[in-house]
């Protein structure tokens, strides 16, 4: 299961049917092939609404994409990014990828299709244009399909290499991705493998948690873990009385920390390692560009912890909305080093 820290509550619109007509949908937006379109599966929920991005990238399509965010009053909101397509601009593809992670949207590969009156996806294709273009998402899978990548596509807009090594490694991409592009002859693209894709972070959850370690944390040892894009922290350490706790401290801008605070006022649910937990057991504390949520550790907690294993959900919270539940929190707790660090941070509370 990934990882989820909300940013935005979506805004629950009947976005762009299927069966409407192009120049009738205002959440529609196309020029040359190159297509933006803002759509949605007609559900309530953070990922049932998206921006499907298709057709040859233009050179100006980070002006493009800026421009559609603004007419459409998605300027709050980091929705998902369905890329499908090949050729265009190498230029204009990167500049969009700066301007998604720059904003912080998710892109997946997957292909658009229209559902009834509404939206869903298949596999999908990215190669060329939109395969530069994707490497700009903060965090990038593929849902089903390919991604494949050349060093020459076909337009008139080409990159040197010292700029493309510049951008993937901007964008945190390996780049041994540059190497294995440079294997391609022509417009000839070589397609990267599950297994490629992971190594090289072309596909990226930043929201994973990585191994604990042991740390220095307030005069005491603490133990840590980290989530792979850095916006969030698990510690377990012991307070000064002697109470072992969980913090979970999230990093961000003002605008998402209200938005974490506020949902934690509304707090409709709140379970850790399986064990409902009252909300008056858990202190939330705000300081410049962080929230952390501290909860105190008992018995049974202990022992779900060192039982645990990985891709279990270790702490979900839920706030409330008028019209729906929403997930403010769901972390997954990594295992590794878990179990000799507890003991070693238990011992300093006795």
């Amino acid at each position: 299961m990934h990882c989820l820290l909300i940013t935005a509550i979506i805004i629950s619109l009947s976005v762009g049917t299927a069966n409407a007509d192009h120049e009738a949908d205002s959440f529609r937006f196309e020029r040359d092939g190159f297509i933006i379109h803002y759509v949605g599966n007609g559900g309530n929920c953070d990922e049932c609404e998206w921006i499907a991005i298709s057709g040859p990238i233009p050179g100006d399509a980070d002006e493009l994409f800026n421009d559609f965010i603004k007419a459409n009053l998605l300027t709050e909101y980091t929705l998902d990014i369905r890329l499908n397509g090949d050729g265009g601009s190498t230029r204009g593809a990167m500049g969009l990828g700066r301007v998604l992670r720059k904003r912080g949207h998710a892109t997946i590969i997957s292909k658009t299709v229209p559902e009834g009156p509404y939206y869903g996806y298949e596999a999908g294709s990215c190669s060329n244009a939109c395969a530069w273009a994707f490497l700009g998402g903060k965090s990038r899978w593929i849902e089903e399909g390919n991604f494949a990548i050349t060093l020459a596509p076909p337009d008139k807009d080409l990159v040197s290499q010292a700029g493309l090594l510049a951008y993937i490694l901007d964008m945190g991409i390996a780049p041994e991705l540059l190497i294995n592009a440079a294997q391609t002859v022509g417009p000839k693209a070589i397609i990267l493998d599950s297994q490629q894709r992971k190594t090289m972070h072309v596909e990226f959850d930043p929201n994973l948690y990585g191994p604990w370690t042991l740390e220095v944390r307030q005069n005491s040892l603490a133990s840590i873990s980290r989530s792979k894009g850095g916006d969030m922290t698990l510690r377990l350490m012991c307070r000064p009385i002697g109470m072992l706790v969980l913090e979970l401290q999230l990093a961000g801008n003002k605008k998402h920390l209200d938005i974490i605070e506020t949902g934690f006022k509304s707090i409709d649910a709140l379970s850790l390692l399986g064990r409902e937990v009252p909300s008056g057991e858990v202190t939330l504390e705000r300081t410049h560009g962080f929230v952390t949520f501290s909860i105190r550790l008992e018995n049974e907690d202990l022992k779900s912890l060192q039982n645990l294993k990985n891709d279990q959900d270790g702490l979900y919270v839920s706030g409330s909305s008028p019209r729906y539940t929403w997930p403010l929190i769901n972390e997954t707790f990594h295992t590794d080093n878990l179990t000799d660090n507890l003991a070693f941070v238990q011992k300093l509370c006795l």
